[in-house]
């Protein structure tokens, strides 16, 4: 079976679609616990707009899983961002950032969610992983990667930002295998961000 009708049928089902805390601990309105799926598919206008508005091009794996799949939803921690339904750069603020357009201009062109980090062009984020954490894709090449703002703010995004997988396939592929994609390795901690908070913090 393709990947992507895999990734369909774990994105459609209650128990799998989201693998996160939130899923055993959120309930709705009726007290039953929130098992949330894939939303409805975008549209091929919402990422040309997307497009046209950055001068940026979906990776073509992130587009067929927004077209076929879903609108974000589904995936590790707190799902894939929605895409904005349109693309009103025009406002200054956003009052939070929820979708990857938004997330998107505020990094690149606010400064204010990236802790006024200078944020690549190429950089993507498509994943939300709460406390500012995220799943990005690096436009260039497909590297997939984690970031997590909210620590060593005075480093360049570079030097914070994991790469997990060397393509989207095999992002979505770990994941459905089971993979925890939810932050950084023990390894990435111990051998990288541990020696750059020492220099931030010497003792």
């Amino acid at each position: 079976m393709d990947w992507i009708e895999r990734l369909k049928i774990q994105a459609h089902d209650p128990e799998r679609a989201v693998q996160n805390f939130v899923n055993s601990n959120v309930k709705d309105q009726t007290g039953k616990l929130y098992r949330p799926i894939a939303n409805p598919p975008a549209s091929l206008e919402m990422i040309h707009d997307f497009e046209r508005t950055f001068t940026l091009n979906f990776p073509n794996d992130l587009r067929r899983i927004y077209l076929e799949v879903g609108n974000g939803g589904f995936g590790p921690s707190y799902g894939l961002l929605p895409i904005s339904e349109s693309v009103d750069i025009t406002r200054q603020k956003f009052r939070a950032a929820q979708t990857i357009v938004e997330f998107y201009y505020c990094f690149r062109y606010e400064a204010r969610e990236g802790y006024e980090r200078e944020w690549s062009r190429y950089l993507l984020p498509f994943c939300s992983h709460g406390c500012d954490g995220l799943t990005v894709v690096d436009l260039r090449d497909e590297l997939v990667g984690f970031i997590q703002h909210e620590i060593l703010e005075k480093e360049p995004i570079d030097n914070i930002i994991e790469w997990h997988k060397t393509s989207i396939k095999s992002w979505f592929e770990a994941w459905m295998a089971g993979e925890d994609l939810s932050g950084y390795s023990k390894n990435f901690w111990k051998n990288h961000l541990d020696k750059l908070f020492l220099l931030h913090h010497p003792v």
